[in-house]
């Protein structure tokens, strides 16, 4: 693509797709789906907890989903499929609005997990992970951006068309964006591989991979381990362990946050505390690429990691309402660990060959730990009545989590005789 007389790579391009894509997928699923709850528990006369099993459903299908759908892409056309499956993503969101009881909003979510397992975070990391070779961190901060951008647009969107046009025509119309802008884009605009358009990845040079076989070394210091291979070794098992508490540590903050803060100091402090680290978040994905970049996956994953240790701490002095606003400028930032370096961790440890593959296989783990997060806080609240033990054990859980990252990328890079 030419721009006056520069040329922008068409990575680029894909990047700003997979933004879109990311605007239009998990904001759905995680920051609107709670909209919905009064007026459709109101309506069915259900509990919230039985609306809440909508949002486990769909967590559960990503969890036994994930490798399926990354096996898949390295197989098949993925632009076609990632077109198909956005279709039935939108279309299967619009079949809520056709619920008469709670049993067939369980139906709906789990058409609505079996698509959004495959068109949410999967796609865009296998595709930039592809499409980069230099400027990763910033490509995949950017691209996952949309997911806080999104969930800051379409919220007060939602919120008006519920008022006016009731959640049941809401949920149609929201389906029917992703069928209008997300369907065309991924079947017009996306592509596999920059081989595909006779393109190199950005900032490959001019050397290229040497040998053959399921294990490699391969060009800018990156390793190729085949999943035949990987199970095999410790880092592979201590990579799948990590994943699992990352899982945990990202999303038991974001489901107790708020009723914390609340507790404390009053449901509009609760709020504006949520929107302040939702908008430090915006920033924060873009901060932690461009430090992926600069230092390295391991330095800029440890960096999220204490990024994050510290927002624990600031919550455990949470009597003080300042200590959450602090809160929010360092949880905003690190917070993107889950999305920003999860797959770029994966992809440092196994390599880019097998990354389709790897990917599928690593996100599973995760998406149990996230659909656990909520009940592991929980659990501890009721057993000790305070919040403070569950931050404490977030902080441990971060650091357990980076050791064992770190672990299994060095075992690997030791193993395989590749320096980064």
């Amino acid at each position: 693509m030419t721009v006056g007389k520069k040329t922008i790579h068409y990575g680029w391009v894909i990047c700003f797709g997979c933004f879109v894509l990311s605007s239009l997928t998990t904001p759905l699923i995680n920051a609107l789906g709670s909209m919905f709850m009064r007026s459709v528990t109101e309506e069915f006369e259900i509990s919230r907890s039985a609306f809440t099993l909508t949002s486990t459903l769909v967590a559960v299908c990503g969890m036994v989903l994930s490798p399926f759908w990354g096996k898949l892409f390295s197989k098949g056309n993925m632009r076609i499929i990632l077109t198909v499956g956005l279709v039935f993503f939108g279309l299967a969101y619009m079949s809520y609005s056709l619920a008469q009881n709670k049993y067939h909003l369980y139906i709906s979510s789990v058409c609505v997990g079996i698509a959004y397992s495959g068109c949410s975070f999967i796609p865009s990391s296998i595709l930039i992970t592809s499409w980069f070779k230099e400027k990763r961190g910033l490509a995949m901060s950017l691209s996952l951006s949309g997911v806080s951008i999104g969930g800051l647009i379409l919220s007060p969107i939602v919120s008006k068309f519920l008022s006016i046009y009731g959640w049941r025509n809401t949920y149609q119309i929201i389906g029917l964006m992703v069928l209008i802008i997300a369907v065309p884009m991924a079947f017009l605009i996306l592509r596999q591989s920059p081989e595909a358009m006779g393109l190199k990845p950005y900032g490959e040079g001019s050397a290229s991979p040497a040998q053959n076989g399921n294990t490699k070394k391969s060009v800018n210091g990156e390793i190729d381990v085949s999943l035949s291979d990987a199970k095999k070794k410790t880092f592979f098992w201590m990579h799948l362990v990590a994943m699992f508490i990352l899982g945990i540590v990202c999303s038991s903050p974001l489901r107790h946050i708020n009723p914390y803060a609340s507790d404390l100091h009053g449901a509009a402090f609760g709020a504006s505390v949520v929107s302040a680290y939702s908008f430090v978040g915006i920033f924060g994905k873009l901060i932690l690429g461009g430090l992926n970049d600069k230092f390295g996956t391991v330095k800029g994953s440890l960096f999220a990691f204490m990024m994050m240790s510290i927002s624990f701490i600031c919550l455990i002095l949470g009597a003080n309402p300042i200590m959450f606003f602090v809160m929010a400028l360092f949880y905003g930032i690190g917070n993107g660990i889950g999305t920003v370096f999860a797959p770029l961790l994966t992809s440092a440890t196994f390599g880019t060959k097998n990354f389709n593959i790897m990917r599928g296989i690593t996100q599973s783990p995760m998406q149990l730990g996230m659909s656990l997060g909520g009940l592991f806080m929980a659990t501890i609240y009721d057993a000790t009545g305070t919040y403070n033990s569950g931050w404490v054990s977030c902080i441990i859980l971060c650091i357990l989590c980076a050791l064992l990252f770190v672990w299994a990328y060095r075992d690997a890079r030791k193993l395989y005789k590749t320096i980064d």
